[in-house]
């Protein structure tokens, strides 16, 4: 089990597809259950601004997550904003190399982001037996080929762009469809990605 903690740390040091090699060989170590991998990715979070890290935002649930799974504790973002931040992450690759490079704006980037090709951490996993979804911002491309479901996710609910009201959701996607999802947008995103866990909740 150490030996597994310090392949993950090392893996997320390096770049993420070193990362899917440890979690490919992590499904080796768990057999009969592997691993369930939960990602939250929050724009201008500070590192010390969770209780988790000392931080006076208290975060009871993310906390419990973190008692019961990993802390990582030396993890750096290549980026100090959202697209490219998400690109690199996703493919494991410099953003440099993806061509996302600053944060992608619609009206004057519109047929700009993640090249549908890129081998991506969803895909890896979706290989490896496992289901994926995303909910909540994407931002690495507003045309409907960058759409998530095109990088190796099952299911996706929420907005191509890199904002959205909280009450009016008329540009959201379920998937490729857009669609008004009703609600208030942080209630949306916490109900879908509950209810996925839920439905999957006998496979990783």
């Amino acid at each position: 089990m150490i030996q597994l903690l310090r392949i993950f740390r090392w893996s997320f040091r390096l770049n993420t597809v070193a990362c899917l090699l440890a979690f490919t060989g992590a499904r080796t170590v768990f057999a009969e259950r592997p691993p369930n991998i939960v990602i939250i990715l929050a724009d201008d979070l500070g590192c010390c601004d969770l209780a988790l890290y000392d931080g006076w935002v208290k975060t009871p649930c993310i906390e419990q997550m973190a008692r019961d799974g990993m802390l990582f504790t030396d993890f750096h973002t290549n980026s100090s904003v959202c697209s490219p931040t998400r690109t690199a992450f996703l493919t494991g690759r410099y953003q440099q190399r993806t061509g996302v490079v600053d944060v992608i704006v619609g009206n004057r980037e519109p047929d700009h982001g993640i090249p549908p090709t890129t081998p991506t951490l969803p895909r890896v996993f979706s290989d490896n037996g496992y289901a994926t979804a995303i909910f909540g911002k994407w931002h690495c491309g507003y045309q409907d080929k960058y759409n998530p479901v095109h990088h190796g996710f099952d299911e996706f609910v929420g907005f191509l762009n890199g904002g959205s009201d909280y009450h009016r959701h008329g540009g959201w996607r379920v998937g490729l469809k857009q669609t008004d999802v009703p609600g208030y947008s942080t209630h949306v995103i916490t109900d879908r990605s509950v209810d996925f866990i839920r439905r999957h909740r006998e496979m990783p």
